[in-house]
């Protein structure tokens, strides 16, 4: 994965908002950025602030087009504004908050 990504993906409040359900979760299998064994792993987790972690962590191991493809499952669930808030915002300016 891209460091700007990792960079971005590493963020508190972008941990803390990732609305984790189980659309998601098929999203993610689906583009093999997940597998079943992982999710539930995940599910297991009791704390969705650990679970969002764990989700997060495990994203930036996936490969180069990891991001994309995490933006695509997302916009495919129903959370583009998340994509467009946090993920990939219009203006430089929230990139560049979101990265300091």
């Amino acid at each position: 994965m891209d460091p700007k990504h990792r960079a971005i993906l590493k963020q508190k409040n972008i941990r803390k908002d990732l609305n984790l359900k189980d659309g998601l979760f098929t999203q993610l299998i689906t583009r093999k950025l997940l597998n079943q064994r992982m999710v539930r792993r995940i599910k297991n987790i009791r704390s969705t602030d650990k679970q969002a972690n764990e989700v997060l962590d495990i994203l930036q191991k996936r490969g180069p087009e990891c991001f994309d493809l995490f933006c695509e499952a997302l916009i495919a669930d129903d959370q583009g504004s998340f994509v467009t808030e946090y993920l990939k915002p219009k203006s430089s300016e929230k990139v560049s908050a979101l990265i300091i």
